[in-house]
């Protein structure tokens, strides 16, 4: 279960890559869900993904309550895997990981604790703690996983971690290089 919305019509990379990854795994007749949806969806998805039966919507403490009391009461077992779209688990995250679910972790970057953020954007205890729940982590360069052993040395030894590089779905064409006019 992907711990986050899903959204019809990414418009960010995070989500891209996280709708992506449940197209390609709902074909291999991996069951997948997410644990809210955008307002954009009008209907389920037809591709084999199974999202909550109504939107996200404000006030935002009592949209997740609706999600959590829908998710369970569709849920058929405890997904074997959480994986968390955000820097939190939601209050359905929560629920499963409390049933047994493992924890597993994409970290794009860490560009907050390297240069900071602003307002109350970035807490340091909140993130440690968020990425000690974790069972493991995926990294998405070499280089960010570089940086969490700087921020998070504990962490990255206690648990299993993989580099898995961002890939691309843009079909590639050859083109034949052009003849010089002699």
């Amino acid at each position: 279960m992907y711990d986050g919305p899903f959204c019809p019509f990414p418009k960010t990379g995070v989500e891209l890559y996280f709708n992506r990854l449940a197209s390609l795994l709902s074909k291999n007749r991996t069951e997948i869900s997410f644990s809210r949806k955008h307002y954009d969806v009008i209907r389920q998805c037809s591709s084999g993904i199974r999202l909550p039966l109504i939107p996200h919507f404000r006030p935002h403490r009592f949209s997740f309550f609706c999600e959590y009391l829908i998710n369970r009461m569709q849920a058929t077992g405890v997904p074997s895997i959480v994986h968390p779209t955000e820097f939190g688990l939601s209050p359905t995250g929560s629920f499963f990981w409390s049933k047994g679910a493992k924890i597993v972790i994409t970290i794009h970057d860490l560009i907050h604790e390297k240069f900071g953020a602003p307002g109350n954007l970035y807490n340091s205890t909140q993130r440690s703690n968020f990425y000690s729940m974790a069972n493991g982590y995926i990294f998405v360069s070499q280089s960010t996983k570089n940086d969490f052993s700087e921020h998070y040395p504990s962490l990255l030894d206690s648990k299993p971690s993989k580099v898995i590089r961002h890939g691309c779905n843009f079909e590639t064409q050859t083109i034949a290089p052009k003849k010089k006019k002699q």
